[in-house]
């Protein structure tokens, strides 16, 4: 029988569907696109779908066309929307795979009206519009002349109407307000053209959280991200009632005497203060644990809480336990939630100086996923 790696990665899908159901009370009536590109924010992408469209989402995005198939190969037949340009190689796959996909030129959008025309199949659009992001999207005013082209293509089905909101998770709102004043003045422009998009989309989980500042921002769907995850984008939006949905957890692989004064991994840069033992974990940055976490990520064995001592190595990394009774197989919580212990990637973040989404994202694959629905247990 395959035994698994005891550094683990715990997803709590209740997590995942608990924090689609406050964004729905949110906004209402407003569709949801769960955005589960880069795996889900590393929590992995098909369960994380399947959590998120049994919760209420009706849409999915991601960033490349490979992780789309990988969704479509294990039968999600939601709608599915590519946040990025496809590449010229890459268009026939994402007629295949009946993706939406965000569009800001004419050259693009014809090229994929040409091939819809010769596969004999219809290519579904969305027009992505720069606000004031400053990354992809035609400038905001050129999006009415570009829709009118748009409108015209043959087999070009022009669905959604998006932009993105830079500073929409900062306590001041209005450059974010002019973004959406840009985006109503752009709708209403189409509308005296004949145009009418089904899916305008514009509110990130840092205009959800705030939605009572925002509300215009709702449009017809939503693209919460960071969100669905269990964190707010940043300390300067509401919080919310999320929950963290990931847990990383390994086991004590050793436990060995330590003298004071003894050094401890490269560098020597940890010495034992005093007689004890060291734990050794078999968790390092190779697994996503990252070394900047060297002499200060915090640890739970026990019921007690300990600091990371000396440098993280690729695989593994040691806590000084002291005398107290930690002893090999003794499980040893390195983010999540314990009682007495709250270190999440949130705390994680704070200590790095970066921002959950990267924390979730480094775990790497060779740390299994191990679903759990904590609210079938409660």
């Amino acid at each position: 029988m395959h035994e698994e790696r005891v550094t683990r990665a715990i997803v709590d899908l209740g997590a995942i569907r608990h924090n689609v159901r406050f964004v729905a009370k949110q906004v209402g009536d407003t569709r949801i696109l769960a955005a589960v590109k880069a795996d889900a924010y590393g929590h992995g992408a098909v369960q994380v779908s399947r959590a998120a469209l049994e919760a209420g989402a009706s849409y999915l995005g991601v960033a490349t066309v490979d992780e789309a198939a990988e969704l479509r190969q294990a039968g999600i037949d939601a709608p599915i929307l590519l946040f990025t340009r496809p590449f010229p190689h890459e268009r026939e796959r994402v007629l295949g795979l009946k993706l939406a996909v965000m569009v800001f030129d004419l050259e693009d959008a014809k090229a994929l009206s040409a091939l819809a025309r010769a596969l004999g199949t219809c290519a579904t659009v969305h027009l992505k519009v720069d606000t004031g992001m400053g990354r992809l999207g035609c400038p905001f005013q050129q999006a009415p002349d570009l829709a009118d082209r748009l409108f015209a293509l043959p087999q070009v089905r022009v669905e959604g109407l998006a932009t993105h909101f830079p500073v929409s998770d900062e306590a001041d709102k209005r450059f974010t307000l002019r973004q959406i004043d840009r985006m109503e003045e752009i709708i209403a422009a189409c509308r005296d053209r004949g145009h009418h998009f089904e899916l305008v989309h514009a509110a990130n989980s840092g205009a959800i959280l705030d939605m009572h500042r925002l509300g215009r921002a709702r449009f017809d769907m939503v693209r919460p991200g960071i969100m669905l995850y269990g964190y707010p984008p940043s300390d300067q939006t509401e919080p919310g009632d999320l929950e963290p949905a990931m847990t990383l957890v390994t086991r004590v692989i050793q436990t060995r005497p330590v003298m004071a004064g003894t050094p401890v991994s490269y560098g020597l840069t940890y010495r034992a203060a005093r007689d004890g033992r060291l734990a050794v974990l078999p968790v390092g940055y190779a697994d996503g644990y990252n070394r900047l976490l060297s002499n200060r990520g915090k640890v739970w064995i026990n019921g007690r809480v300990y600091t990371i001592s000396g440098r993280v190595c690729m695989d593994m990394c040691m806590v000084d336990v002291g005398t107290d009774p930690v002893a090999p197989g003794d499980e040893a919580v390195l983010m999540g939630i314990r009682p007495g212990y709250r270190y999440t990637a949130a705390e994680m973040a704070r200590d790095l100086g970066t921002i959950p989404y990267e924390v979730t994202c480094w775990v790497s694959r060779r740390v299994h996923r191990f679903y759990i629905d904590q609210t079938a247990l409660t």
